[in-house]
């Protein structure tokens, strides 16, 4: 009778493991047609003065790779930040309509952040932009400068 109980658990504890490792699996997948959101932050490196793109883990996002539908949102830490873009952004964002006054620029206050959707028309492109921040007085660094490669 114990080997028969023995038999169950170990059946159960094999099926709880493929269970989370599928789910695992399913989730570092990137299914096309499925949209992503990119949050990210502007901040400061805590050793020096140099300002990065990081993602919520602290790796450097200089250059994202996204997709039609892909959600981005920058987030300016401790500092107000002025985004350019080398292109005019409706060829390949969605955003709210008080947005983007000039077609490329967009300041954003302290802590706040910018959200954008990749249209779902945008051609596949890479798209160069710059954050200046406002009380460092300086431009972020990337890949210098940061980069959007939009891909189909």
């Amino acid at each position: 009778m114990n080997t028969m109980k023995s038999k169950q658990v170990s059946v159960i504890l094999s099926w709880l493991l493929l269970i989370t490792l599928s789910g695992a699996i399913l989730t570092a997948v990137t299914l096309p047609g499925v949209m992503a959101t990119m949050n990210v932050k502007i901040e400061k490196d805590r050793d020096s003065d140099i300002w990065r793109v990081r993602d919520k883990d602290g790796n450097n996002r200089g250059t994202m790779r996204v997709g039609k539908k892909d959600k981005i949102n920058w987030q300016a830490i401790n500092s107000e930040m002025i985004f350019t873009f080398k292109k005019p952004v409706e060829d390949y964002f969605i955003y709210e309509d008080s947005l983007f006054a000039d077609g490329r620029s967009q300041r954003i206050p302290e802590n706040k952040k910018l959200r954008v959707t990749i249209r779902e028309d945008a051609k596949s492109d890479t798209l160069y932009y710059e954050v200046y921040v406002v009380e460092a007085d300086t431009l972020v660094v990337g890949d210098s400068p940061p980069k959007l490669i939009i891909k189909d």
